[in-house]
C-alpha cells in the first residue's frame, strides 16, 4: 500500500493511506467484452487498473460454476479478490 503525507494545519506531516478498491461484476463484464468480439486478458486488466487509476485491491465478484477451476486460479494469479454468489445457470428451451 503506497503512503502518502500531507501538510496538516499545525505544520506536521500525516500519513494518508491510498485505499482505491475496484468492485467488478465480472458476468457483466464478461458479456460486454464477448458482445464486441475481444477477449479480456486479466492480468493485463489488472495492471492497467494499477497504472492507470492506482487501484490497490481489485474484487471481482462472480458466480461459482462447477468446473471452471482454471478461470478462478487465473483470476487469482492476476491478483484480483475473487467473491463468489451462488450461480444459476438459464437454459434455453
Amino acid at each position: 500500500m503506497r503512503i502518502l503525507t500531507v501538510l496538516c494545519k499545525s505544520g506536521g506531516m500525516l500519513p494518508v493511506f491510498n485505499n482505491r478498491v475496484a468492485y467488478i461484476d465480472e458476468t457483466n463484464l464478461h458479456h460486454g467484452i464477448s458482445e464486441v468480439g475481444w477477449k479480456l486478458d486479466y492480468r493485463r486488466f489488472r495492471v492497467w487498473l494499477a497504472e492507470k487509476y492506482d487501484i490497490q485491491v481489485a474484487k471481482m465478484f462472480l458466480g461459482k460454476v462447477p468446473g471452471h477451476d482454471t478461470i478462478y486460479r487465473n483470476l487469482e494469479d492476476a491478483r484480483f479478490l475473487r467473491r463468489y454468489y451462488v450461480a444459476s445457470r438459464s437454459r434455453d428451451k
